[in-house]
């Protein structure tokens, strides 16, 4: 059926986060990737969650060879691997008929999506169909060249940088969406993931709300049972 990627996921801009030229890459034909935040978001996911993981909608269909992704990474989440321990095949379980890949355990900590060049990986989607020259397919030994079909994304897609411009851009970027986002939730409106902490984790609920940026906050205030939670907390 395909594979689950799991980890902490972000694009990493430091010099050397991925091969000169790849920063944007084309998705194989056949191949599909399933991701659940907007770029620069995290995404909230705890034990619960993945439990009610195979019920949920996807915000939006996946991409495919129609498509470009920024080449991001994966790094070793502590958490999952942790759960996974404390329950041997969870991840099996809450994620089939999807094969479960663990960054630091099935795949590389970090993993690239493309490893590959211009020469070897194709970075645009008419490559693919022949209409421009260059690679057809991904041969690297990133996870496009290595596994192919559906891919979910069960990660965040944050940017990494050190560089305040570039993380003003990316707030900008986001407008009105949140930092992090649930599963389940639209990821570009606030208000529905404020809804999915209230319901499901009520203690984490204020401190999320006072990490977003005051834009998000505004308009998640102009909702009046939100706007009434924050006048009598």
């Amino acid at each position: 059926m395909g594979y689950a990627l799991l980890g902490h996921g972000g694009l990493e801009l430091a010099a050397g986060g991925y091969p000169e030229g790849m920063g944007v890459v084309a998705i194989d034909a056949g191949t599909t990737l399933q991701v659940y935040t907007d770029s620069g978001q995290s995404l909230l996911m705890g034990e619960d969650d993945y439990e009610l993981f195979s019920k949920l909608q996807a915000p939006w269909a996946p991409m495919d060879s129609r498509n470009v992704t920024y080449n991001l990474e994966l790094t070793e989440n502590a958490d999952d691997l942790e759960l996974e321990k404390n329950e041997p095949g969870f991840f099996n379980r809450v994620l089939a008929p999807h094969t479960p890949l663990l960054a630091g355990r099935e795949v590389p900590s970090p993993a690239l999506l493309c490893t590959g060049t211009p020469q070897t990986c194709p970075t645009d989607p008419r490559m693919i169909t022949g209409q421009v020259a260059g690679p057809r397919a991904h041969s690297c030994t990133g996870i496009l060249g290595a596994y192919k079909g559906e891919l979910l994304w069960v990660a965040c897609t944050v940017v990494y940088t050190k560089d305040k411009g570039i993380e003003s851009v990316v707030d900008a970027a986001r407008g009105s969406a949140p930092e992090s986002a649930v599963p389940g939730t639209n990821p570009d409106i606030a208000a529905e993931t404020w809804y999915a902490l209230e319901r499901d984790d009520p203690d984490g609920l204020e401190e999320w709300f006072d990490e977003q940026a005051n834009d998000v906050q505004q308009t998640m205030l102009t909702d009046p049972h939100i706007a009434d939670w924050n006048t009598n907390r």
